[in-house]
């Protein structure tokens, strides 16, 4: 379904119970199937990688905690629903956190009165799983990278049609951005410079595409080389998250530590 607005109810939801009895749920946007990350992928099993888009929306009981780990593949989390921290900084709605490969995070720790529910997006779907740390501090195939934790400022209704950067664009092409768009205006995202592919997400109102609405929640990937949709705000408006990726170079790649500002308020970083 790349290349096509998904809605907010997403492709599939499921349930599953953490260790000590709590429920965690997921909604799947793209890579439906692929996204029950219980564990790590066994040492002897290569890494297989799919050319294709992975979301998911997960739900977090109050006081759940995700211990610290790493990934093999970029990603995104954006926090979405309720509050709590990654590491010692705080999160909330809407609160954009990269990390690249084979960077350690967390613990994710959802509040004790209202828990935490967050998406995670990826460019690309793998077998990777999620690597706990510090028993598997071995399996780091390299340095830790890159990991902004970056705070937007979204309302209810965008006043105005605007763009807050968030992650300003790395040599490598990553990117994070805020679309606002004033009721029936239109914008066109800009695609130039190094592309991985892009996720757009609603946060607020809702687009017109083809007729239909998008409400919050709803998301598109665009896999790199397409051309960026030209997006139409609804009679309310819309804010738009665009997650840009650095083009794809295999499992050691970094991006190149350069200087970097940001325009939205940021928690935590380490520089391009």
């Amino acid at each position: 379904m790349a290349g096509q607005w998904v809605p907010g109810e997403g492709i599939g939801f499921y349930e599953w119970t953490h260790t000590g009895g709590q429920v965690i749920g997921n909604r799947d946007f793209f890579g439906g199937g692929a996204n029950r990350e219980r564990g790590a992928r066994p040492a002897d099993v290569p890494l297989v990688i799919q050319d294709c888009p992975q979301v998911f929306l997960t739900s977090r009981p109050p006081g759940n905690v995700i211990e610290p780990h790493f990934h093999e593949m970029p990603q995104y989390q954006v926090f979405f629903e309720g509050h709590g921290r990654v590491g010692k900084h705080p999160v909330r709605p809407i609160t954009v956190h990269y990390t690249d490969a084979f960077t350690p995070y967390g613990p994710i720790v959802a509040s004790e009165d209202e828990g935490l529910a967050f998406y995670t997006l990826r460019g690309k779907t793998s077998n990777s799983g999620a690597h706990y740390m510090p028993q598997s501090r071995h399996r780091l195939a390299r340095k830790a990278g890159r990991a902004f934790t970056v705070e937007a400022e979204v309302r209810d209704r965008a006043a105005m049609t605007a763009v807050q950067q968030l992650i300003r664009r790395c040599d490598d092409g990553v990117e994070a951005t805020l679309l606002s768009l004033a009721a029936g205006d239109h914008v066109r995202p800009d695609d130039s410079g190094p592309n991985g592919g892009r996720f757009l997400l609603v946060v607020s109102g809702a687009l017109v595409q083809d007729g239909q609405e998008f409400a919050r929640r709803s998301c598109i990937f665009v896999a790199p080389g397409e051309g960026a949709p030209e997006l139409a705000a609804s009679s309310r408006g819309a804010q738009v998250l665009a997650l840009q990726f650095a083009p794809y170079a295999g499992r050691a790649s970094a991006g190149r530590v350069s200087s970097w500002v940001s325009a939205g308020r940021v928690s935590a970083g380490r520089r391009c």
